[in-house]
């Protein structure tokens, strides 16, 4: 297998992964309504949240500095940025409207928002 194949392949599976989480969180949510706490646990420390059971604590534990609003605000658009470029990536899903603020700020995105690619088989068929 070529290296970038596999990069592909692995990453195609990651996406796939990345997919799943609104259901896992949900059923987590499900999970802990139930009173299944347990389950709960488990995925916390199989994502890193809490240590795993018999793990001991890092107490060499660093507090952040409190982020005023306006940090808040950019980190909250950052990652509501992440959020729609991934279902892009994930869905193929257009989104001229990113891809225009991307080019206006010169950021290259490696993802085809405007669905160009849509638009020219329409034409082919024509």
């Amino acid at each position: 297998v070529k290296c970038h194949e596999m990069d592909a392949y692995v990453e195609e599976k990651r996406e796939l992964w990345r997919g799943l989480c609104d259901d896992a969180i949900e059923t987590l949510r499900q999970k802990l309504k139930e009173g299944d706490k347990e389950v709960a646990l488990r995925v916390l420390a199989s994502n890193g949240v809490i240590p795993p059971p018999g793990a001991t604590l890092n107490h060499n534990i660093q507090t952040a500095a409190n982020p005023n609003q306006d940090e808040r605000a950019k980190n909250l658009r950052a990652c509501f940025a992440e959020v729609m470029m991934e279902r892009a990536r994930v869905f193929k899903t257009p989104f001229p409207e990113l891809a225009e603020i991307a080019e206006q700020h010169n950021i290259e995105v490696g993802l085809d928002l405007r669905g160009a690619s849509d638009e020219s088989d329409e034409e082919d068929e024509s």
